[in-house]
């Protein structure tokens, strides 16, 4: 799947140690705050509802969240947080696309120029990249919600879909695509439908793992075994960066 995403990464990896959640909590604080920007209400702002959905997932503090809302809707904020992008090429002239959170951009423009040279690539200029990428949203989904009465206690229990029943509904929603993966299937839509695809998801009993808006490749490349495990460890360094909030490339597969 085009678009390598920390979360997918930080997923399979959640009984990390302590250092590795403080490090998850801080970028899901910042995207809150970054997001925050938009308008405190998540009703209203899709990019704010989708960084609520991950610190749920992470089980982030109730205070830990308030205060980067907080922070980001004007309240109170003592930092300068901006959202900044840069462009750049890896192996085999692979395009990536990097979306970054921070306060300083001097900082993290060396920072991710050393790795990206580091491993072979350059930087590119604004622009030079971005062109072949469209901002879409996205919903991955695993089944259907059924909700159990065991003992007078409430569980829930998923049932998977067929890809029929789940591609009619995902064409009701307003959603564009939608791709079988190996145990979940990805819905991808207007970035502008994000609500609207997500109520209807929700409203409908489907089990959202992962939401949010993301650059998809107008057209991919591909690389020999070599290649691609190149890429990923530049990705994964890439990642590994504070600063550092998604990376995108277009990589075929």
């Amino acid at each position: 799947m085009a678009g390598h995403s920390k979360w997918h990464n930080i997923k399979h990896k959640k009984a990390a140690q302590d250092s590795k959640k403080a490090k998850v909590y801080t970028k899901i604080g910042k995207i809150i705050q970054m997001s925050a920007k938009l308008g405190a209400d998540p009703n209203l702002n899709p990019s704010l509802a989708s960084a609520l959905d991950k610190a749920k997932y992470y089980n982030l503090p109730k205070d830990v969240i308030q205060r980067a809302i907080t922070k980001g809707s004007g309240q109170n904020n003592n930092e300068n947080l901006e959202e900044v992008f840069y462009e750049g090429y890896g192996p085999s002239g692979i395009a990536i696309l990097i979306k970054t959170i921070t306060e300083n951009k001097n900082r993290s423009s060396g920072e991710i120029r050393s790795i990206i040279t580091k491993f072979g690539g350059s930087m590119g200029e604004p622009g030079s990249v971005s062109w072949q990428f469209l901002e879409k949203s996205f919903f991955l989904i695993s089944g259907k919600i059924e909700i159990l009465n065991d003992k007078g206690k409430e569980i829930e229990k998923i049932n998977k879909v067929n890809f029929s029943q789940i591609e009619e509904d995902a064409i009701i929603s307003g959603a564009e695509d939608i791709i079988s993966l190996e145990n979940e299937y990805k819905i991808i839509g207007d970035k502008t439908d994000f609500l609207k695809i997500k109520n209807y998801l929700k409203e409908n009993k489907y089990k959202i793992e992962d939401n949010g808006i993301e650059y998809i490749p107008q057209n991919t490349i591909d690389l020999d075994e070599k290649g691609i495990e190149k890429l990923y460890r530049l990705i994964d360094e890439l990642e590994d960066n504070d600063d550092v909030d998604q990376v995108y490339h277009n990589l075929n597969g």
